[in-house]
């Protein structure tokens, strides 16, 4: 991000720097749409506030799964080499094997 220095004025600043994205979305279901409609009321939320709550959720859950996964992937290399020795990296063997 450049500096407000940058820019001939505020206005070329904000409108480059601040401007919030938007997203527009089709072909709702019309059960989707109720059910979010209706936590949006019970939570004291806008629709549009609801929407991004439910989309940051599903985002922050995605990247935990994720972190999980690499975390058992880890554990279980460390089984592996706990059992079988550490291997050598391949890609050492690789390159030896391209040289002849």
């Amino acid at each position: 991000m450049q500096s407000i220095s940058d820019y001939p004025n505020l206005y070329e600043y904000l409108t480059v720097n601040c401007v919030m994205k938007t997203i527009n979305l089709d072909n709702i279901p019309d059960e989707l749409y109720q059910q979010i409609a209706e936590l949006a009321a019970q939570e004291n939320r806008s629709l549009n506030q609801q929407f991004l709550m439910l989309i940051e959720q599903g985002v922050k859950l995605n990247q935990r799964s994720q972190l999980k996964l690499i975390e058992k992937i880890d554990k279980r290399k460390e089984k592996i080499a706990l059992r079988v020795g550490i291997l050598p990296d391949s890609t050492d063997l690789v390159r030896e094997a391209r040289k002849r």
